[in-house]
């Protein structure tokens, strides 16, 4: 009776230190994955920063453009009225 109780605990004993190898290795895989996806937000955090200074180089560019435009429209006008007041 003893030996029939021993053996079955000993057989516990290696089902639940298999089942505690099994979960260490999920915990593993589970952890590379956590790894992954925080190398993966941290390559998306740096493509969206240098999407954010592209658009913000492109309003600056588009700014200037508007400014350039204005200016000569400012001149086309100034050289038209110039024009009508010499005639």
């Amino acid at each position: 009776m003893n030996d029939d109780l021993l053996k079955e605990i000993r057989d516990l004993a290696i089902d639940i230190l298999a089942v505690n190898q099994d979960n260490r290795t999920a915990l593993g895989v589970l952890n590379d994955s956590v790894t992954d996806v925080h190398t993966d937000l941290a390559h998306l955090s740096d493509q969206l920063d240098i999407l954010n200074h592209s658009i913000t180089v492109s309003n600056q560019y588009f700014m200037w453009a508007v400014i350039c435009l204005m200016l000569l429209t400012a001149l086309a006008m100034f050289l038209v009225g110039y024009k009508i007041t010499r005639e």
